[in-house]
C-alpha cells in the first residue's frame, strides 16, 4: 500500500527504468506539470527518476491536458 492516494501503485527502481525496452509513464493534474518538464528536461536526474528511462525502442507519455499545459508554463 502506498503513503498517499491513490491506494496502490506501482513504483519501480532506477535500474528497471533505465533498462527497459519500453517505457510508459502516466501523468494526470497540473501539479505534476513540473515533474513532467524536469524529467524530459535532462537525463539521469536523482530528483526525478523518469528521466532515467532510456527505452531502446519505446518511451510514451500519457498525460492530461491540465499536466501538459503547467509543463509548458514551466518553460516561459
Amino acid at each position: 500500500h502506498s503513503p498517499k492516494l491513490p491506494p496502490m501503485r506501482l513504483s519501480l527502481t532506477v535500474p528497471v527504468l533505465a533498462h527497459s525496452r519500453r517505457t510508459w509513464f502516466l501523468t494526470a493534474g497540473a501539479e505534476k506539470g513540473a515533474a513532467l518538464m524536469n524529467s524530459l528536461s535532462g537525463a539521469n536526474n536523482p530528483e526525478y527518476p523518469a528521466s532515467f528511462a532510456n527505452g531502446t525502442d519505446e518511451i510514451s507519455w500519457l498525460t492530461t491536458a491540465g499536466t501538459l499545459q503547467a509543463a509548458i508554463e514551466c518553460i516561459d
